[in-house]
């Protein structure tokens, strides 16, 4: 179960991460027909301020909550590396 929300709030902060990097493309590629925003600047440093948390908090899940598959695979990368 552990990993199995570990893999989903993964997923959900990379999609996160993937809708604002597109927004931001948008904005800087097809400013035409954006009506609803006139300050545009502003506007992507909204979309960089979200991706920014989302980033964030990628890195402080992978930093201190690794996969349960993972730990275990580097337990036994260490415990060859101690027997030779």
């Amino acid at each position: 179960m552990r990993d199995r929300l570990l893999k989903a709030i993964t997923e959900y902060l990379k999609g996160g991460i993937a809708k604002h990097k597109a927004n931001v493309e948008v904005y800087l590629n097809q400013t035409v027909g954006i009506g609803e925003h006139s300050d545009i600047v502003s506007t992507i440093e909204n979309e960089l301020e979200l991706l920014s948390g989302y980033e964030d908090k990628l890195e402080v899940l992978n930093k201190h909550f690794q996969l349960t598959d993972q730990l275990g695979t580097k337990e036994l990368l260490n415990e060859r590396t101690k027997s030779k």
